[in-house]
């Protein structure tokens, strides 16, 4: 039986090939052939192209982008290089690459997700993601904590035209509990909320590959995906009479302001062992959020009314750690997190997402 992983794992993005590579490690450990189809559509890949520009950008934002792309040139090749190399040595891709849905026809199994696969500001409602492709007779369709985005995804997300897509899935999960209670009504299927790949394993597979800093020094981590201006303006607050330094990963993309950063272009590994090495993490990002509870450190996530949530409070909400989401100075939280706690209670969330997998691998 052969499985075939579909998700962002091109992305040069740190969460999305971390979260690829958990799901296809954890799928391995329970002695399943499986591969990731190397799927790489444009709307993933031009991104993170040395130059790219964005689409309806006017011609100031171009100029703009063009000259930030030049002056961090060294930086978005040196990141782009890294990323391609963890994409090569930790992934198990299909031997074929593909631009298109037309995969060749030889999985028994396909698992779609993790990550926003169901988000239309990224995918451009790409079918592919839907189930919408041609498969080997009698194969099977499965997503596994598939998610999107909203600002407020209640009222923003319509997914009345993928009635017919969610019905075809032999077993649907999502990533968070509101978009499961927005698909529920339009399927039969149960639609189960599960963790993240990156939650569903130890760990031991992060820590096996990470690389530590070669200087040991004492920091606070800021961790951002989405930039926030109240980001380093709350770090700084926590670090007053400390000996502490603030350090930054961008997850995303380098824009101007990281061309003094010097570690804007790290590897995955060297982000892991980062994290790994934190004294505190500050985060606007889902999977900064995740990986500090993987590593059990004490963190803090900055929320934006201005942006979408969902994903970050889910997850929050999940393990009891409402008081995370920090908005000013003023909402930072003074007490620790118990991480005996919050581990026996991964433990029970673990055993849940597991049984569904693996009940629908079946």
């Amino acid at each position: 039986m052969k499985i075939g992983i579909l998700t962002f794992h091109c992305a040069h993005n740190y969460g999305a090939v971390l979260q690829a590579y958990a799901l296809q490690n954890f799928l391995e450990e329970q002695g399943y052939d499986v591969e990731i189809i190397d799927y790489r559509p444009m709307y993933l890949i031009c991104p993170y192209d040395l130059f790219s520009i964005r689409k309806n950008e006017s011609v100031y934002g171009t100029i703009k982008t063009l000259i930030n792309q030049v002056i961090n040139i060294r930086k978005r090749y040196m990141r782009r290089k890294s990323f391609e190399k963890f994409i090569t040595n930790n992934l198990r891709l299909s031997d074929k690459q593909y631009k298109n849905g037309k995969f060749d026809k030889i999985y028994d199994i396909y698992i779609l997700g993790s990550d926003q696969i169901w988000n239309n500001g990224i995918t451009e409602n790409d079918p592919i993601f839907w189930g919408e492709f041609e498969k080997k007779k009698n194969s099977i369709l499965i997503t596994y904590a598939a998610s999107t985005e909203g600002k407020n995804i209640k009222g923003e997300l319509n997914f009345s035209s993928h009635k017919k897509d969610l019905n075809n899935f032999h077993n649907i999960s999502v990533r968070e509990k509101v978009l499961a209670d927005i698909l529920q009504p339009l399927t039969t299927k149960i639609i189960k909320s599960v963790l993240d790949p990156t939650l569903l394993v130890s760990s031991e597979i992060f820590s096996s590959m990470m690389s530590l800093p070669k200087r040991q020094e004492k920091y606070i981590l800021i961790y951002q995906a989405i930039r926030d201006r109240n980001t380093w303006e709350i770090a700084k607050c926590m670090i007053k009479n400390t000996n502490l330094l603030i350090r930054e990963i961008i997850a995303d993309n380098i824009v101007m302001e990281d061309y003094f950063n010097k570690f804007s272009a790290l590897s995955p590994e060297s982000v892991l062992g980062l994290i790994k090495s934190a004294e505190y993490v500050v985060t606007t990002s889902f999977h900064g959020v995740a990986l500090s509870i993987v590593f059990k450190k004490q963190f803090i996530c900055i929320m934006n009314e201005n942006r979408g949530n969902c994903r970050i409070s889910s997850l929050l909400n999940r393990f009891g750690l409402e008081d995370r989401m920090v908005y000013d100075e003023n909402s930072i939280p003074k007490d620790t997190i118990d991480y005996d706690k919050i581990y026996k209670q991964l433990e029970g969330e673990r055993k849940e997402s597991v049984d569904f997998l693996l009940n629908a691998l079946q």
